[in-house]
């Protein structure tokens, strides 16, 4: 799904189905299509079916373009596929996406601080409005 091209990862979403030995499998189809159809005239014991791109969600898409601008070793690929398919980050605070998943969530707690501040300014108001009618009762009752 990812290639390494100048230090950073780049999207190739093309599966691979084939057959080796009788055997169907699919999988990413690194490190290209060419490679694998190589593959199988060299070896008669596997045969591509198909290859399948894989399309990805307008999210999925989002979080493909924010690990292209990092500079990450191969030996990351693992976690920044799971990053983009599933959100989700790895446990611990020690790894590549770290400096992404502080900066998202310090977006996000952003978002529910104005949130909450918005959701106090209305409680404020209706509070308001709360005092005034009573005032006004009491005002028109004595």
């Amino acid at each position: 799904m990812l290639v390494k091209a100048s230090n950073k990862f780049q999207l190739y979403p093309w599966k691979v189905k084939y057959i080796q030995r009788g055997e169907e499998y699919e999988q990413w189809a690194l490190p290209n299509k060419e490679w694998w159809e190589d593959f199988a005239n060299k070896w008669e014991h596997t045969e591509i079916v198909e290859f399948i791109e894989v399309e990805l969600t307008e999210e999925q898409q989002a979080r493909v373009a924010e690990i292209e601008e990092l500079p990450m070793s191969e030996a990351f690929r693992g976690i920044c596929i799971d990053y983009i398919l599933n959100g989700v980050f790895p446990e611990g605070i020690n790894h590549p996406l770290r400096d992404l998943q502080i900066q998202k969530e310090n977006q996000e707690q952003g978002i529910d601080l104005s949130e909450r501040e918005i959701q106090e300014i209305i409680q404020g108001q209706e509070i308001s409005d709360l005092d005034i009618r009573i005032l006004m009762l009491e005002m028109g009752g004595n």
